[in-house]
């Protein structure tokens, strides 16, 4: 019984060996980007800033921190998110993410699932969890559909939404220099009770050897949650602070009546 168990394990082992050797890893390489962008939110103006940084662990799995700051003319917020997640380039993409972000200093926390699935040319994205903050408890969620015209610009369109607030979008992003990791950014989009959002930016990748966004996208690092969520940019299209800031925020206590005088 003991050698038949012995050459069932050793198998296992060189099997997985030889896996992890035909699949990519799931993270080419430490790497991160940064972004600026500014655009219009709420019927405010508005302008984020966010930064990534991926780093691989073992093959098939890895780690990446998002930060990301915004501002509109009634509302400040910033705040952090981590993924871990394992990944097959040529497949897919699966994992956990965790976000905290504070808006005009009230927290709110994100927990939840995300994955993407490669089909050539053609990338399915979604997110599925639960939302903590403003007093209340709700489910958020997004469906996103995105394609690669070429290798250099990526097209999306997807929905998102939460409790009963949800949002349609559109978006792109464009790497006009083959020798250079910077690309431009943009999304447009309108949720159901409130004014729409349309944003513009640029982002630097760096630690991604000027590869293709195609290749920076699947083999490096994942989207920023913290700027997708503030702005409405970055493929997030979910909730922007202006929205949950206005949404949200406790009723103001009605006035104590007026005593008649005895």
């Amino acid at each position: 019984m003991i050698l038949p168990s012995v050459l069932v394990m050793s198998s296992l082992a060189v099997s997985s060996q030889v896996f992890a050797q035909e699949s990519k890893p799931a993270i080419a390489g430490v790497n991160g980007k940064m972004d600026i962008q500014g655009g219009s939110v709420g019927r405010e103006s508005a302008a984020a800033i966010g930064g990534t940084v991926s780093i691989p662990v073992a093959h098939s799995f890895g780690v990446q921190l998002d930060t990301a700051l915004s501002k509109t003319p009634s509302a400040h917020s910033g705040g952090v998110a981590g993924h871990f997640f394992t990944r097959d380039p040529d497949a897919y993409f699966a994992g956990l993410a965790s976000m905290w972000i504070r808006i005009d200093g009230r927290d709110l926390w994100r927990n939840g699932a995300e994955t993407e699935l490669y089909l050539n040319d053609y990338t399915v994205s979604s997110s599925l969890g639960v939302q903590n903050g403003f007093s209340r408890s709700t489910g958020y969620g997004s469906l996103e559909l995105g394609y690669y015209l070429n290798d250099d610009l990526f097209l999306t369109g997807g929905a998102s939404g939460y409790s009963d607030y949800r949002a349609m979008y559109v978006g792109a992003e464009w790497r006009p220099m083959d020798d250079s990791s910077l690309s431009l950014f943009g999304d447009v989009g309108a949720g159901n009770e409130n004014g729409g959002f349309a944003t513009v930016g640029l982002r630097f990748s760096f630690g991604a050897k000027n590869s293709t966004l195609k290749k920076q996208h699947r083999e490096y690092d994942p989207p920023n949650i913290v700027t997708g969520f503030t702005s409405g940019a970055t493929g997030g299209g979910q909730v922007v602070n202006e929205i949950v800031n206005k949404l949200e925020k406790a009723p103001a206590p009605a006035p104590a009546p007026v005593q008649a005088p005895v």
